[in-house]
């Protein structure tokens, strides 16, 4: 490994590690967001603070509507299960308390799945502004069924109607679920406020975000999640806007959706009819989760017209691009692939997951076999700057020569240098293309390993229980910097052979301490990378050592 492959390895190491912070969207980038979407649509309300947002979204029941008091109902709780969730709803406002993925694994308890609701949090509220200024929100539903368990082609409903002190029905929230779908269907249905309603006075919230999944049952941050908190909206003409979890703005125009995530999984709010006419995002409630972090938030407020009913639907699940293609309204663009330069060898390392994952089901072999299969293709590059690095050293005590000399003339010693690389047919950047190949298809594995969550809860063998995890061989009583507080064994391996393939690929006498520099470093880094990643790294390493054991032999018997 000579000096372009230990830069070039410096270089995507701070890249890997500082690009979670560089993905973010700037601290203004608000601004920059609410103005495209101001120009576009001809309407904006400036972004408030906090607290206003909060007052002006606090979910709480309206005491000072004389008009239409409502029936004294107890609150209860439905329970909805099917293939691939086991969902709560209150008859307090209809609220999603919970809602549980059965398909993975809950980071506190491995068995349960994951629930993308916070332990306090209350989604999917319906808050209605009648035109005499009353407002109905948070009310308590009378409903019509009690628990419910499909599954395949099943469909069942769930209708929770408003009543008044006399029993009459106000409006109907009816719920539509699906056996084997992450989604559901909402209409809000007036019946005696019909008429009453303000146009553009029916809002529906998601005010407490996504819950943390990436959490231990110590409370640890196992995956970086914060980096992911990010809200979207999704315009009728196909524009994407991303606002990060401290930005505050409400956007008028016609959305078709809009979106919160978290790093694996993401909440869809989509309109049927007719489409939302505002966006809000807005921070969650602090303290709604105990790491008490910042969390992304979305409302809207759906225009109304008369006779009509207000129709949209859900999707609270994982982020999978196959599986958000389906719906056919662009999901998939809340994906996270990396810079546009590097964009195509994520998309590379993807699709070749995607295409032998059926024929290699463990994904651990399976990165074993890419990373075999890449440095195979890459072998021819790789011996010959090998060559060309063997060649380089021999030719170094002539170049020592020269500068003994020549002490002190710079120009008359990179001549005679030149002149020496063309006598003995030694090209000095012979190995720099070839040293730099592979790194852009490290940074692609980089990328998919953090973004997919086809790895998550993927394990390999022995220990190495969840390849999109650090690999934790012991854990330490103390946390080191940079370092973290366990020990990995496969980044000490891979450390070891970067070792044993530079200490003899250094030309320079003076870079000589790079070999024992550059192992401890990557090995600092690669520490609290995803296992998977440093499996396919350690491999490729191992595979190239052997490589260039093999050419070496090779040259000195030739």
């Amino acid at each position: 490994m000579d000096k372009n492959s230990i830069i070039g390895f410096v270089l995507i190491a701070l890249v890997m590690i500082f690009s979670s912070y560089f993905f973010q969207p700037p601290e203004n980038s608000e601004n920059s967001a609410i103005e495209k979407v101001a120009m576009e649509n001809d309407s904006i309300v400036s972004g408030e603070t906090n607290n206003s947002f909060n007052e002006r979204n606090n979910i709480t029941i309206n005491k000072n509507s004389e008009l239409i008091p409502q029936e004294e109902i107890r609150e209860s709780e439905i329970v909805v299960e099917n293939d691939l969730f086991i969902g709560k709803f209150s008859s307090k406002g209809g609220a999603v308390t919970s809602f549980e993925l059965k398909k993975f694994k809950s980071r506190e308890d491995e068995n349960k799945g994951v629930n993308l609701v916070h332990p306090e949090g209350r989604n999917l509220i319906t808050k209605i502004e009648l035109t005499d200024g009353q407002l109905l929100e948070n009310l308590n539903y009378r409903v019509s069924n009690e628990n419910i368990t499909l599954s395949g082609t099943d469909s069942k409903e769930i209708v929770f109607e408003a009543l008044d002190s006399e029993g009459n029905i106000l409006y109907k929230k009816i719920y539509k679920f699906y056996g084997d779908k992450y989604n559901f269907d909402v209409k809000v249905e007036p019946v005696s406020i019909k008429g009453l309603i303000k146009e553009g006075g029916v809002s529906i919230l998601w005010p407490d975000g996504m819950n943390f999944t990436e959490v231990s049952k110590d409370g640890k941050n196992l995956n970086g999640e914060e980096w992911f908190l990010n809200s979207y909206c999704y315009d009728s003409e196909g524009e994407l806007t991303e606002f990060n979890n401290s930005d505050e703005a409400e956007v008028s125009g016609k959305f078709l959706w809009g979106a919160t995530r978290s790093k694996y999984f993401e909440t869809f709010i989509y309109a049927k009819t007719p489409k939302f006419d505002n966006f809000t995002t807005y921070r969650a409630p602090e303290g709604i989760n105990y790491l008490e972090e910042k969390y992304s938030s979305i409302g809207f407020e759906i225009g109304y017209r008369d006779n009509d009913n207000i129709e949209f639907s859900v999707y609270s699940g994982p982020m999978e691009y196959d599986l958000f293609k389906e719906y056919g309204l662009d999901f998939q663009s809340t994906l996270n692939w990396g810079w546009d330069i590097v964009r195509p060898f994520s998309w590379l390392v993807l699709k070749s997951i995607k295409l032998f994952h059926p024929i290699i089901p463990n994904y651990g072999w399976l990165i074993i076999f890419l990373s075999l299969i890449i440095n195979a293709l890459l072998l021819p590059f790789n011996i010959k700057a090998f060559k060309s690095t063997v060649a380089m050293k021999k030719i170094q005590p002539y170049v020592k020569e020269v500068k003994e000399k020549f002490p002190g003339d710079l120009q008359r010693q990179q001549q005679e240098t030149m002149a020496l690389y063309k006598k003995h047919g030694v090209n000095p950047f012979g190995s720099c293309l070839p040293s730099l190949l592979p790194m852009p298809i490290l940074y692609g594995f980089f990328i998919v390993f953090r973004s997919t969550i086809d790895i998550r809860d993927q394990g390999f063998a022995l220990w190495l229980t969840d390849l999109s995890l650090p690999e934790v061989f012991i854990t330490l009583p103390f946390n080191i910097p940079l370092y973290g507080g366990h020990i990995g064994l496969l980044p000490l391996i891979m450390a070891v052979f970067s070792y044993l393939q530079m200490k003899d690929t250094i030309t320079d006498p003076n870079q000589k301490m790079m070999a024992y520099m550059m192992p401890a470093m990557l090995l600092i880094f690669f520490n609290n990378f995803a296992s998977g990643l440093i499996l396919y790294y350690t491999v490729g390493t191992i595979f190239r050592y052997f490589q260039q054991l093999f050419t070496k032999k090779s040259l000195a018997k030739g």
